[in-house]
């Protein structure tokens, strides 16, 4: 079924108080609802598809939005040092 291409404009904080414009392209593939992310230099950011009930982007919005949810878990010591 192809491809829908799409770019936003986000902002980024600059040096003394300044605003930096950017540019977000995003690439939604509509036959297995995937959206990749690409920053403006052509990398690939992040790739999301939708799977189950309860899949990546539920829990990015839980993770924004309610950090107190239930589902939300403390990382053990050995996580926490894989992610410095």
């Amino acid at each position: 079924m192809g491809n829908n291409y799409k770019k936003i404009e986000f902002e980024t904080e600059g040096i003394y108080g300044s605003t930096e414009k950017h540019w977000l392209y995003i690439k939604s593939n509509r036959t297995c609802d995937c959206v990749t992310y690409y920053h403006e230099n052509g990398s690939e950011l992040f790739n999301y598809c939708e799977w189950g009930d309860f899949d990546m982007g539920e829990a990015i919005k839980v993770s924004l939005t309610n950090w107190n949810d239930e589902r939300m878990k403390d990382l053990t010591i050995e996580e926490i040092q894989k992610l410095k």
